[in-house]
């Protein structure tokens, strides 16, 4: 029988893929903060309308929050945020491509500050699962980067300042995600001790207070760097609203699967988001694939197969 934390996992790409596309269209009336924010600022309230209606289906329960969850909420906001900055400075450099490349090598990340922060190991096959996935999608970043062969070495380029910026963006993420299930696993539910029962409900509690704190951090920041993205980001209000719809649902199934299982095994699988979007440019668009990114496909789905199946 498939996990549940599985199909909840390839729901939450699929919808991510979804709140991507729209947000993209976003960025010819926002700026890339404002495109980011609107993520956040739309989704909110979507989240709490969530964990609402969850409390009421499940008889007005409430879970108990303590200091250890306040870190989580806290550090994992940040860390998100910040992870993004780092993408969105990786887009003023030539070599955007790698830096993205090397931010796919989260789940590695998570791994081990999953280990060192929740005392939660991988098994050895688990490992190489994790790492064959996430070699296919460097790879695969690499090639659609348009940075195999390209003048400047290999070397060079695992030395930059793209690489770095990518990697740093990749430790952010995993600290986000280890961050939300180590929140979400500390709640207190009166009369349902393990995570699993009041899975859905956990993570929607979580989910709400991240995406609060991160409108309130978001919108400090706006209203003191770009004063006038506010009144843009409300204007544009229409396609916003999308984005977090989309983003929402997303997230509910990210925090769902997170407080189900490890987030190192989520955020692999969660690479399916890519397949996701090179299908819809393959069958949407009408692009052709390079060998390189075939190549690169074969070997994720590979390591994705190997972790479902040692789970």
């Amino acid at each position: 029988m498939i996990e549940l934390w599985i199909p909840v996992t390839i729901a939450a790409a699929f919808l991510q893929n979804i709140r991507s596309s729209v947000q993209v269209a976003l960025k010819g009336r926002l700026s890339n903060a404002g495109a980011t924010y609107v993520r956040f600022l739309f989704a909110a309230p979507v989240a709490l309308l969530a964990f609402a209606v969850t409390s009421r289906l499940s008889g007005g329960l409430l879970p108990e929050a303590g200091g250890d969850f306040v870190v989580g909420v806290v550090v994992g906001g940040a860390a998100q945020v910040v992870a993004t900055g780092c993408l969105l400075m990786a887009a003023t450099l030539r070599n955007f491509a790698v830096a993205t490349a090397y931010s796919k090598t989260e789940p590695i990340l998570a791994a081990l500050l999953g280990l060192l922060l929740l005392s939660e190991p991988v098994g050895p096959a688990a490992v190489l699962g994790i790492s064959i996935s996430v070699g296919g999608v460097v790879g695969l970043g690499f090639a659609r980067g348009g940075v195999v062969g390209a003048p400047g070495g290999f070397l060079s380029r695992l030395l930059d300042r793209g690489a770095v910026l990518g990697i740093a963006c990749g430790a952010l993420f995993g600290l986000a995600a280890v961050s939300y299930r180590g929140a979400s696993l500390s709640l207190q539910v009166a009369g349902h001790p393990e995570a699993a029962e009041t899975f859905l409900l956990r993570s929607t509690f979580t989910l709400s207070w991240v995406l609060v704190f991160q409108t309130l951090l978001g919108g400090v920041y706006l209203r003191l760097r770009e004063p006038g993205e506010l009144g843009r980001i409300f204007r544009a209000w229409r396609p916003s609203v999308l984005v977090g719809l989309t983003g929402a649902a997303a997230s509910v199934g990210w925090f769902s699967a997170v407080t189900l299982e490890n987030a190192a095994y989520v955020r692999t699988l969660g690479q399916v988001e890519l397949l996701f979007a090179l299908g819809s440019s393959r069958f949407l668009l009408g692009e052709r694939m390079t060998r390189g990114e075939i190549l690169g496909i074969l070997t994720i789905l590979i390591g994705l197969l190997l972790l479902i199946a040692v789970r």
